[in-house]
């Protein structure tokens, strides 16, 4: 069986139980037990002593990274990584996916239930912010033709039903999108 490796922010964390099982018999799943959060936070534990430490060959990467990239926290800084960086992080990242499988798929970060959220500490996101950092995903993963699974466009299609009142997070139904989209991406290469 091949192995499988799931990297990504919270919302992986709300679908990588229902891909295990979904590839069971298929598939070896593997996901770090944390959040992937920034890229330079997912960069920095793409280190034998971190995230990788005891897993076996892998054969597929599944990975995305961009919501918390995208997040305001203080106003007059913008979001938190500035699209320039996100860029230089997310090559940097790729660089070392690719040196761990033959095959990476980067997944887009989906959006937010309303185009501008506010969370209770304040903390601002636009839909525009992810769109602008999907797109410059988008660039680098084609220049690289590495495969996009577009996540995205999965939620935006029914954000109102898939999204929780935090505005950025999956009930189980989205989840269960994500996950199937996330399987069938994935399936083709077992």
């Amino acid at each position: 069986m091949k192995n499988v490796f799931l990297l990504g922010d919270s919302i992986r964390r709300g679908y990588q139980n229902k891909v295990k099982a979904k590839l069971e018999g298929k598939a070896n799943v593997f996901f770090p037990s944390e959040n992937g959060r920034f890229t330079a936070y997912t960069l920095n534990c793409l280190v034998p002593s971190f995230w990788l430490a005891g897993l076996p060959k892998l054969d597929i990467i599944h990975w995305n990274n961009g919501i918390w990239d995208s997040v305001i926290r203080f106003q007059e800084d913008g979001p938190f990584t500035p699209l320039d960086e996100y860029e230089r992080n997310l090559r940097r990242i790729l660089r070392e996916l690719q040196k761990l499988a033959p095959r990476v798929i980067f997944a887009t970060t989906t959006p937010p239930r309303q185009d501008t959220r506010v969370d209770r500490t304040g903390k601002i996101q636009s839909i525009e912010h992810i769109i602008a950092r999907n797109d410059v995903a988008l660039r680098v993963m084609n220049e690289n033709d590495v495969e996009v699974n577009d996540l995205y466009s999965v939620i935006y299609k029914n954000r109102e039903g898939y999204i929780l009142d935090d505005l950025v997070h999956m009930n189980d139904e989205g989840y269960e999108a994500l996950a199937d989209t996330v399987v069938d991406c994935i399936g083709k290469y077992l």
